[in-house]
């Protein structure tokens, strides 16, 4: 995991930047706002840890970037989940862990949305 000095292709990048990895860990670093939504400095942004990609997981993420621009219509998580799968690959290298890990962010990011619209909410009442 570090800094990105080299650049990667326009559609890896949207898709990595929608993985869960990276939704999880905005949801670390990022300032809650008011409506439930999550606000970034620069410096916070630069404090979500990315993935060192290899040429084949860039390509893969590339390849799903493709496939999402040229959907007629919404299908699923299926994207997010092959996506998924190649960015905790390059992370952690444990296969067999891959499923649990992406559930656990999973539900980090549900619990941490909840969170700020409950504030919301009881700010509002």
């Amino acid at each position: 995991i570090h800094g990105r000095s080299e650049s990667l292709p326009p559609l890896a990048l949207l898709v990595l930047l929608n993985s869960t990895w990276v939704r999880a860990c905005a949801e670390c670093v990022g300032t809650p706002m008011g409506g439930g939504a999550l606000k970034f400095e620069a410096t916070q942004l630069r404090d979500i840890p990315l993935p060192h990609l290899s040429a084949e997981a860039t390509s893969r993420l590339a390849e799903i970037g493709r496939q999402l621009t040229t959907l007629t219509q919404a299908r699923g998580d299926d994207w997010l989940s092959a996506a998924d799968a190649v960015v905790l690959r390059e992370l952690f290298l444990q296969t067999e862990a891959i499923g649990s890990l992406r559930d656990r962010l999973v539900a980090l990011v549900a619990d941490r949305r909840e969170q700020r619209r409950r504030v919301t909410k009881e700010a509002v009442l």
